[in-house]
């Protein structure tokens, strides 16, 4: 087996522990043949998140995750084509702008062995890249101030192939996250360890955990939100959708749930679609909120051939 086959079975597996997929499921998946999403696909956001680590008084280091789809166009290089974003606190009077940079670049497609990845090959059927940017903020102007600083990122597009949004290829994808400058001491969002382009089966139970890790231990509380594009504005859902029900399902048990301690989303999907499923996740310390945090996972489901075995774990 070649190097690459080896790494891309290591991602398909680590990808279907992280939302619960038995192997033989995963299989299932793996040989449903996604040859046809490819047409569809044309933009590139395919979702992220923002995060902070507390690197002195008033400093913070601002990284962004962001996913693209390999058969749309290129990720953001500089501060002119996507990577400016902006800070701001009406508390404190103060709003500016700054510049990511890029520090890593992985391919996550969790694809066949023996299939083409698109972010290597140009007759891939799919492919998916994450992106880490970051850059570093300094508060010391407002040392002290600011409850509600907010630090927000915007891309135009979202993925074409979504069909939880209207017109979804124009719509932009809106990311945040906001900190509490007043505690004193330093503090870290939590971190998002599993990424979130994830693919299911019609018909199969999805099980979606984040992987969500705080260093100082603060509590964590999750929820459904709205998808958001330009300036922060909330998008409009497809005929079906909704951000509470963003994955269209057969409703009762099998309807979109999160566990607004873990953040684990599940649901049982009933109908081939791309479906972008937003979390809100709050993190409080001592009873006091002190940050929130925006994330955007996309689910891909497609029909699996059903003669293939299954088991359930």
């Amino acid at each position: 087996m070649a190097e690459h086959d080896r790494l891309s079975l290591k991602r398909a597996l680590r990808w279907s522990r992280s939302i619960n997929l038995p192997v033989p499921t995963l299989l299932l998946v793996l040989l449903a043949g996604l040859a046809p999403l490819k047409d569809v696909q044309a933009t590139h956001a395919m979702g992220g998140d923002i995060t902070y680590d507390c690197i002195g008084p008033d400093q913070y280091k601002v990284t962004l995750s962001f996913y693209r789809d390999c058969n749309g166009v290129a990720a953001p290089t500089n501060c002119n084509n996507g990577l400016s974003f902006d800070v701001s606190s009406s508390q404190c009077g103060a709003s500016f702008s700054a510049c990511f940079s890029l520090d890593s670049v992985d391919i996550i497609t969790p694809i066949c062995v023996t299939a083409l990845d698109a972010c290597l090959d140009n007759n891939g059927q799919y492919g998916v890249e994450r992106y880490r940017y970051s850059a570093i903020i300094n508060l010391a102007a407002w040392s002290g101030c600011g409850t509600d600083w907010n630090i927000e990122w915007e891309l135009c597009c979202r993925n074409n192939a979504i069909t939880s949004l209207q017109n979804p290829g124009n719509q932009r994808l809106y990311l945040n996250a906001t900190l509490d400058n007043t505690l004193g001491v330093c503090n870290n969002s939590p971190d998002f360890l599993n990424d979130p382009a994830v693919f299911s089966c019609v018909g199969q139970s999805v099980a979606y955990n984040h992987g969500v890790s705080d260093v100082e231990g603060d509590s964590l509380v999750f929820s459904l939100a709205p998808a958001r594009g330009t300036n922060g504005n909330v998008l409009n859902y497809a005929n079906g959708y909704s951000f509470l029900q963003p994955v269209i399902t057969s409703g009762g048990g099998n309807s979109v749930q999160i566990d607004p301690q873990t953040g684990t989303i599940t649901f049982v999907p009933s109908i081939q679609q791309f479906a972008v499923v937003t979390v809100l996740v709050r993190e409080f310390r001592n009873g006091v909120q002190i940050g929130t945090y925006t994330r955007d996972v996309q689910f891909a489901i497609v029909a699996c051939n059903n003669n293939f075995p299954s088991a359930s774990g």
